[in-house]
């Protein structure tokens, strides 16, 4: 498995990302594959899941705080603001 890096990433049109969402139903946090079909910035993506679910969905990223998944990006969505780099997991 690899590193865990503190370096963001930018994506391009055709690039397959995984995803984090919550289950509709269940709230749980599922792990999905999309394609990247747009871009709205260097680092924000529209997306296409596998099947066509949510065609045109835009990515947030999320940050873990304490017991909480917490929005950092885009602002106008954030519930917080981000902690980067990240602290010293050890």
């Amino acid at each position: 498995m690899g590193e865990m890096s503190d370096e963001l990433l930018s994506f391009e049109e055709g690039d397959r990302v995984a995803v984090m969402r919550l289950a509709p139903l269940t709230g749980d946090i599922q792990i999905v594959e999309a394609t990247v079909v747009g871009m709205i910035d260097e680092y924000q993506a529209v997306i296409k899941f596998a099947g066509g679910d949510n065609t045109g969905s835009t990515l947030v990223n999320l940050q873990v705080r304490g017991d909480k998944i917490e929005v950092i990006f885009p602002k106008d969505r954030a519930t917080v603001e981000p902690v980067f780099p990240f602290p010293d997991r050890g």
